[in-house]
């Protein structure tokens, strides 16, 4: 009988308050969506921190090949700082180059002039840094590189590693902040001293969360003078001063770079109303963001009027993960461009594609690229889970309004019409349906720019099932299948087991006035290729209809019942 009453007291009641708490934050949420859903003046509030000058005469482009790493990042911060003033700095390498001669060929008074040496680089742009200063920082896993940046972007030093000290002094470079200073083998220096030092002088609409070893990205954060933090997600005391810096930035402020844990990190940003923006590989966005783009970024796809045919089903692949910014530039235009879909020889069939639209906003270039490379049969919808990567249920109502019509704006200038949302069910499901997902769906569907969605939840993104959830009229289509191969094969599925999969497609059923006849097949890109995604197309029978997602998305507006 006591272990009875000790169960019931440590463990039953706890868990009966811990729910009937979660419930009652859940239900204030709810009333927090009915509060801001309807909120009116909001309509769009670009997010975007400031706008950087473009190019005027002359750009600066020097091969990121004829540097070390140390003078990459020094460059980089010479190339934030410079942009402070104007876009100047171009870094190319291989695939890069073509994004600077795309600029060029669209603007022929602009010369461009080439460096191979980095130190006759910063010699050209001496005038840029105030009082010849620089930061020294140490190499490796460490913060310093990160405070660095944070402090170059107010004060318009040089960020110098250690290693290439000798260099910058012999230049005529004047040491003003020493970051690599120890005491017992520890820095003196630390990210909360250099935060709290310089949060008054930072812009609070952007972080930068950089991992300390990788040397990219860091010349946006300096032009707009924002701080570069890194946190890993155990870090209990530095997830607590990450609190601190997210709370101190604005609502929908945005995160770029990147983090340990995915889904704990998402959840925490979403938790203060900011978006993450996967970027931990970019190069040049200080560059690139001059650029702006005054019309809209055309697809080369057309959705098309489609009547359904009864005895069909009717199905859209979808490559997710495209909201990852660094993957779209790095790669996604150039020689294995799409993916490999050019190169794998087939583009006869329908295919869509999730994509940044925040690219129409910060690298116009790159993004219309993309659309150019694409073939007729590529349709491109709006990455999880608008202009940032967000899960909408956790995500601040008071917020959420400008999100999502700051969505919408970036979705109509990038030819997007399908917005792809990523959430968790968590808890009892039909709480989170009911009091925290499907009101926050409703601010996706009362956008005018958004005519439909698809939902990412749960194991493998298809945790929902494929049901489909209506809001003002509009469809927002769960995965119902997850080309998603959990085996340890490098992205290459054995052909048994893609033989499987289409066996599951060949037999979903012919129902075109019923959610159960449209299905969103999900293709994860990192444990597939595009080489698995032909055979499984070769593999499907002919009661199966490959349509577009905004095609499907119209065929179930028009059809099934609700």
């Amino acid at each position: 009988m006591n272990i009875v009453t000790d169960y019931i007291t440590k463990v039953i009641i706890p868990w009966i308050m811990a729910f009937f708490v979660s419930v009652s934050s859940i239900t204030q949420n709810f009333y927090n969506f009915e509060k801001y859903i309807f909120a009116k003046g909001d309509d769009v509030v670009n997010f975007l921190p400031q706008t950087i000058a473009p190019p005027q005469d002359e750009i600066y482009l020097i091969d990121r090949g004829n540097m070390n790493d140390a003078e990459f990042v020094m460059i980089t911060s010479l190339q934030g700082i410079t942009a402070q003033t104007q876009a100047k700095i171009y870094i190319y390498d291989s695939n890069r180059i073509v994004f600077a001669k795309d600029f060029l060929k669209a603007n022929p008074t602009i010369t461009p002039v080439y460096f191979t040496d980095p130190w006759q680089l910063l010699e050209k742009c001496r005038d840029s840094i105030a009082d010849n200063g620089y930061i020294l920082y140490e190499g490796g896993d460490n913060p310093t590189i990160n405070m660095a940046a944070t402090i170059a972007g107010v004060e318009r030093w040089l960020m110098v590693e250690k290693s290439i000290e000798g260099e910058a002094t012999a230049h005529g470079f004047i040491l003003k902040r020493d970051l690599t200073t120890k005491v017992n083998g520890e820095f003196t220096a630390t990210q909360e001293g250099i935060f709290n030092g310089y949060k008054d002088r930072l812009n609070n609409t952007f972080i930068l969360h950089q991992r300390p070893t990788l040397i990219f990205t860091r010349d946006y954060s300096i032009a707009i003078k924002a701080p570069c933090i890194f946190v890993d997600e155990n870090d209990k005391a530095g997830v607590a001063f990450r609190d601190e810096v997210f709370a101190w930035a604005k609502g929908n402020s945005m995160l770029f770079g990147w983090t340990t844990d995915e889904g704990t990190y998402v959840a925490r940003a979403s938790a203060y109303g900011l978006n993450v923006i996967a970027s931990d590989f970019c190069m040049n966005i200080s560059f690139m963001a001059s650029l702006k783009n005054a019309e809209s970024i055309k697809q080369k796809n057309t959705a098309q009027k489609i009547t359904a045919d009864k005895t069909k089903h009717y199905v859209a692949i979808v490559m997710s993960d495209g909201d990852n910014l660094q993957w779209f530039e790095g790669g996604f235009s150039f020689a294995n461009s799409h993916f490999g879909r050019r190169q794998a020889l087939d583009t006869s069939y329908k295919m869509s594609w999730t994509a940044p639209p925040i690219s129409a906003e910060l690298e116009p270039t790159m993004m219309a690229r993309v659309y150019a490379t694409a073939s007729v049969n590529d349709n491109f919808v709006c990455g999880v889970s608008g202009i940032g990567y967000i899960n909408p249920s956790r995500y601040p109502a008071k917020f959420l309004n400008n999100f999502v019509n700051y969505t919408g704006y970036e979705m109509k200038k990038s030819d997007m019409k399908i917005v792809t949302l990523l959430d968790s069910v968590s808890g009892n499901q039909w709480i989170w349906e009911q009091t925290a997902f499907k009101p926050a769906i409703a601010y996706y569907a009362k956008n005018e720019n958004i005519e439909g969605g698809l939902i990412q939840s749960g194991n493998a993104y298809a945790g929902l099932g494929g049901k489909i959830y209506w809001s003002c009229g509009k469809p927002f289509i769960s995965c119902g299948l997850s080309f998603w191969y959990s085996g340890d094969d490098g992205g290459n599925a054995p052909k048994a087991w893609i033989e499987q999969f289409a066996a599951k497609v060949n037999s979903l059923p012919a129902d075109i006035n019923n959610e159960d006849g449209y299905t969103y097949l999900n293709v994860h890109p990192w444990s597939t290729n595009m080489e698995n995604v032909n055979y499984l197309v070769s593999l499907l029978g002919s009661n199966v209809v490959l349509v577009t997602a905004e095609e499907l998305v119209q065929l179930v507006k028009d059809n099934v019942r609700h």
